[in-house]
């Protein structure tokens, strides 16, 4: 039923996106789902069930023990689908799993979240919020405070013991012989040494691969997140002039190069993904 789906369907197209989504549900094997999942959330993300394989990715990564991998995932769901009714449960587990690596400051942050999306007829939810919230008490008033010294005491002068001879004064210029040279010999100056030239680093080759880290439906909450990649010394653009607005990187002549800026990036709990792309004119190899 699912590959009939996938036929009918045009391809980029919401109802392939949604397709793709049960396609991956159903999917035998773990591999087969995530990327089934990765293609929903990256080339389909006004798809009805995104929200859903964005978590259902994070359930495969927490599985094999990708514990980092699975917050990240967490809070890129938090930040992307504001009116998602799951959007304060993903939160709580961002949240627990940022406390179980000792960040509190990502575990508080997603504790706010988790408290302005949860609705307050979900005790059981608020109530476990509540515990968490806990926590972060006291981390925006923890200050380190520099221990006090008190300053050294000031050394008393001993006027009884002897006062050492005074030393003797410098010679005169008068007293020093002066330096005779040469009258046939010329004083040249020191030869200033060549200026090494600075290498040019050879300008990398574009190709048709990027990297997409988010996709939004107004092109103001795109660009909101390329200036606060920005202050993090990531350069990133939006892509296209339509809905969804997607926030993608520079672009790399391999795939294998792209996927390796991927992983530099997850290492900074930025998370992405390899997709293809035309790059517009003037930035073609």
């Amino acid at each position: 039923m699912v590959d009939s789906l996938l036929k009918r369907a045009e391809e980029g197209s919401t109802a392939y996106g949604d397709a793709l989504f049960w396609r991956g549900a159903l999917a035998q094997t773990a591999a087969e789902a995530e990327s089934d999942y990765r293609r929903v959330i990256v080339e389909y993300p006004l798809s009805h069930y995104a929200d859903d394989a964005l978590l259902a990715i994070v359930e495969l990564e927490q599985a094999r023990g990708d514990r980092a991998g699975a917050l990240a995932h967490l809070q890129r769901f938090v930040r992307e689908h504001p009116v998602s009714p799951a959007r304060g449960i993903a939160a709580l587990a961002a949240a627990r799993l940022a406390f179980d690596q000792r960040d509190n400051k990502v575990g508080c942050a997603m504790i706010t979240e988790a408290r302005a999306s949860v609705s307050s007829t979900d005790v059981e939810t608020r109530n476990q919020i509540d515990y968490f919230g806990g926590k972060c008490a006291n981390v925006a008033s923890e200050v380190a405070v520099a221990p006090v010294t008190s300053a050294p005491a000031t050394p008393v002068r001993d006027t009884t013991k002897q006062k050492k001879p005074a030393a003797a004064p410098p010679k005169k210029p008068a007293d020093v012989p002066p330096r005779t040279v040469a009258a046939d010999t010329v004083v040249k100056p020191a030869a200033k040494p060549a200026a090494t030239p600075t290498p040019t680093a050879p300008a990398k080759a574009k190709g048709n691969y990027t990297i997409q880290l988010a996709a939004y439906a107004t092109r103001a909450d795109a660009e909101q997140l390329v200036k606060k990649l920005q202050a993090k010394g990531v350069m990133a653009r939006v892509s296209g002039e339509a809905k969804p607005f997607r926030v993608r990187l520079d672009f790399y002549p391999t795939r294998q190069a792209a996927q390796e800026e991927v992983v530099s990036l997850k290492a900074r709990g930025i998370i992405g993904f390899v997709t293809e792309e035309r790059p517009p004119a003037g930035k073609s190899p």
